[in-house]
């Protein structure tokens, strides 16, 4: 999956869910949803949003961001999770591009 927004549309889909079905299931506003799913640049699924999507699907939070195959989050990749889903767009960003770079520089 392309990202997070893609992984919660497919199993919307899977399931034959609208997205008023899934603000219903989720307690999160459809108008939030609707923001997610048309791309919005600043909108963005919060750790608090996730974990209500997780529980409306009946899922665990790693079978969310699994791709197809469950994989299991240790607690320290728990941990970067929370924290970068704290974080604005930019900042995440800006973090990702750091560490894109340190990789980029260990493989050299």
């Amino acid at each position: 999956m392309r990202n997070i927004i893609d992984r919660i549309h497919y199993l919307r889909a899977k399931r034959g869910w609208s997205e008023y079905k899934l603000a219903e299931k989720s307690g999160i506003a459809q108008t939030t949803i609707s923001a997610w799913t048309a791309n919005d640049k600043m909108a963005c699924p919060n750790l608090k949003s996730l974990e209500k999507i997780a529980e409306a699907f009946e899922i665990s939070m790693s079978q969310l961001f699994a791709d197809g195959n469950e994989f299991k989050v240790s607690e320290e990749q728990m941990e970067i999770l929370e924290l970068l889903a704290s974080l604005d767009m930019e900042s995440r960003k800006a973090i990702v591009h750091m560490l894109r770079t340190i990789l980029c520089q260990l493989s050299r």
